[in-house]
């Protein structure tokens, strides 16, 4: 049976982060992990009222200490920086493919992502 994150990761995907896939997709900027992330923690504690102040300071708080977390354990949040080349060229793109990165550096950046959301979110 899926955890409880599985299932809401499952539901980010489909209503907000596969529809905004496109716009930002292979540009080498923030790591879709760290993105995908910040969205479950907006869409679990984020506010809906304007005047709903603690709610949005507890995701502002939610969301510093995962970027805190994961910049620790990753030392940045920009693709490029990660990947040590840029997606968003052409030649960035071939060493992307050509060194395998999604499997030797995407995956434990996705895997540390959902570490820390699991245990914040």
């Amino acid at each position: 049976m899926p955890s409880l994150l599985s299932r809401q990761v499952s539901v980010v995907r489909k209503l907000c982060f596969q529809p905004l896939l496109p716009a930002w997709a292979w540009i080498g900027q923030t790591c879709g992990a760290v993105s995908g992330a910040l969205m479950v923690i907006g869409l679990k504690h984020g506010h809906v009222a304007a005047e709903d102040k603690a709610a949005k300071e507890k995701t502002y708080a939610l969301v510093r200490q995962f970027v805190d977390e994961f910049r620790t354990r990753n030392r940045a949040l920009l693709c490029r920086d990660l990947l040590g080349c840029d997606i968003g060229t052409p030649e960035g793109m071939q060493l992307f493919r050509e060194k395998g990165l999604n499997t030797l550096v995407c995956s434990s950046l996705v895997r540390d992502a959902a570490e820390i959301l699991e245990r914040l979110a």
